[in-house]
């Protein structure tokens, strides 16, 4: 999942030392991304909607961390002091919510 090579780049960069997203919430977000996979994997499996309902909601909050994150450098540092991780992260979430809506739509009864 793109979400979780998002957690490993590098969320903030300065001058030439950089920080991954493992030294903060990447192990939330990866944690997170676990979750909404498994959750995925077992709305595609069953003929339910609710995984990918719960997967919606996880990938919701993952996505909310990667926006605060990326706040939280611009408001520190700057704009182009963002890391590539967290921008990875922010399009794996924005991909996990159109792969949740499109498994509730499909879902439908």
């Amino acid at each position: 999942m793109i979400v979780m090579i998002g957690s490993f780049l590098p969320w903030a960069q300065a001058f030439y030392a950089s920080k991954g997203g493992m030294e903060g919430d990447g192990k939330i977000t990866l944690f997170f991304a676990v979750i909404a996979g498994a959750f995925f994997l077992v709305g595609l499996i069953g003929k339910a909607r609710w995984p990918f309902v719960v997967g919606l909601i996880v990938t919701i909050i993952t996505g909310a961390i990667f926006v605060i994150d990326i706040a939280d450098v611009v408001n520190t540092l700057s704009l182009s002091n963002v890391g590539s991780g967290l921008y990875v992260g922010l399009a794996g979430a924005a991909l996990g919510l159109v792969a949740a809506v499109g498994g509730i739509a499909a879902r439908r009864e």
